[in-house]
């Protein structure tokens, strides 16, 4: 589009420069031929009037010469001691100029050469105004003064005419030409927009090859070079993942190791001091095996998607599952888990999506609400609408941190619950693969409610699309 309105200003810029140096030049061709008329006038006057005279010719009305189109426009006038020596037929009616040159001068005149005749019989005759350019040229060794007119529309008329001969070849040719190199331009960019468009419809996750198929040479070395950084981008993040799974599965024996040991020296201790310290420490490596789990989590997520396929199952069985794994939590603190969802509904998607998803909203619920309270989760379809509520009724999101708690290790203003920051992280990243969006409101009069709605049929495709870059990476590699 920026090309097509370069090319087409170079054109219309061409175009004016080409009418306005041709008119100009034509101009002075014009010009040229007037004072050459003046001047060859001037030479053959005091010849030809002096003939003409011994001969009894009215030389006041000589006839101008029509052989030549543009010297019918001329019209001419010769003084001699003052007097009127000889006229061109339709002369216009000018006084004597005072000075030799060019001059400019708008003069009424009878638009009918018969309009004597019209006067004599008692009808007003028509009169015209036009323009009239003159050129005068004096010679005083003979006290000759000559006037060439010519009428300033003729002119330009003439002019338009000469010009646009000279110009149609540029207004014609150039869109040509214009047509001819837009679309061999954009021929040669096509392959150029064949990538932009594989690159723009990525998701992040996707670092596969980019096609060379039907690329130019000249564009095959930057294609290349692409791949090759896509390659080691892929390279270092799969191994970053794998050192966090690795590093994530060897501190969950120790930790679990840890947990045991403190609560038997709780058990085991009689001081009140003594156990409060190990309580705190029970606390702490309680929430250190949280992160633990959470970040096995985030690590499984995106290897484990080249093996998930897209299949129909029960979204009322799959939520059930859920609060019954998470039920000892909410236990614990007195927490009702309620579950709104119509029997036997179910879902064409990924399960493992809407498990990870479902099981970090709940459980994030349940660690932010207050005991005694109620968490609910409810699933509501229409079409291929699908939508997750998950409501609380703890201290509620402010709302400058409800952009916040999405990001890793963001854990709100209370920190001493126990929690990693990561869950709300989980949630984004796996509604990411989804498709989905998730929003967070206040539930009135406390609390907060979490929503995630999904397209199933869009879900369905993004995860298709995922797996085959996976299976595509596993190949290359």
């Amino acid at each position: 589009m920026h090309l097509s309105r370069w090319l087409l200003g170079i054109w219309i810029g061409a175009s004016l420069l080409a009418f306005f140096a041709a008119k100009s030049e034509v101009t002075e061709v014009f010009d040229m031929r007037m004072r050459d008329y003046a001047t060859l006038l001037t030479e053959i006057a005091y010849r030809r009037i002096h003939d003409l005279e011994e001969r009894g010719v009215d030389v006041i009305n000589t006839p101008p010469n029509t052989a030549f189109e543009y010297n019918s426009t001329l019209a001419f006038k010769v003084w001699r001691n003052g007097k009127l020596a000889a006229s061109s037929t339709g002369a216009p009616n000018f006084p004597t100029p005072n000075q030799p040159g060019f001059y400019y001068e708008r003069i009424t005149s009878y638009e009918n050469s018969d309009h004597e005749k019209e006067i004599a019989e008692g009808r007003a005759p028509e009169l015209e105004t036009d323009d009239w350019i003159f050129y005068a040229a004096h010679d005083p060794s003979y006290d000759l003064w000559v006037v060439v007119a010519e009428i300033d529309d003729v002119r330009e008329f003439l002019i338009g005419k000469m010009i646009l001969q000279m110009v149609w070849p540029v207004l014609v040719i150039f869109p040509i030409l214009f047509a001819a190199i837009y679309f061999t331009i954009q021929k040669q960019l096509r392959p150029l927009g064949k990538v932009s468009r594989q690159i723009g419809r990525r998701n992040p996750s996707e670092l596969s090859s980019i096609s060379s198929d039907g690329a130019p040479a000249e564009l095959i070395p930057i294609i290349a070079s692409l791949n090759s950084l896509l390659a080691r981008l892929s390279a270092a993040l799969e191994a970053e993942r794998r050192f966090t799974a690795n590093a994530s599965h060897e501190l969950r024996t120790p930790l679990a190791a840890l947990i045991t040991q403190v609560q038997v020296a709780e058990r085991q201790s009689e001081d009140k001091e003594s156990r409060h310290v190990l309580s705190k420490i029970r606390d702490r490596a309680n929430r250190l095996t949280n992160l633990v789990d959470q970040l096995m989590t985030l690590a499984r997520l995106d290897p484990d998607q080249s093996s998930l396929n897209p299949e129909h199952f029960c979204v009322q069985q799959t939520s059930e599952a859920i609060l019954a794994d998470l039920a000892n939590a909410a236990l614990e603190k007195n927490i009702e888990l309620n579950l709104d969802v119509a029997p036997n509904s179910t879902v064409y998607g990924i399960e493992a999506h809407y498990s990870v998803m479902v099981r970090n909203l709940v459980e994030n619920a349940i660690r932010y609400s207050p005991e005694n309270t109620e968490v609910c989760l409810k699933f509501s379809q229409e079409g291929s609408t699908c939508e997750v509520m998950v409501t609380d009724q703890g201290k509620g999101i402010p709302d400058k941190e409800k952009k916040r708690v999405f990001e890793y290790f963001t854990r709100g203003e209370n920190e001493s619950i126990l929690g990693s920051g990561i869950g709300l992280s989980i949630v984004q990243r796996v509604a990411s693969f989804m498709k989905a969006t998730v929003t967070i409101t206040d539930n009135i009069p406390s609390g907060t409610i979490v929503t995630v709605w999904w397209d199933t049929n869009v879900a369905s495709v993004a995860a298709d699309s995922i797996r085959k870059t996976r299976q595509h990476q596993s190949k290359e590699r």
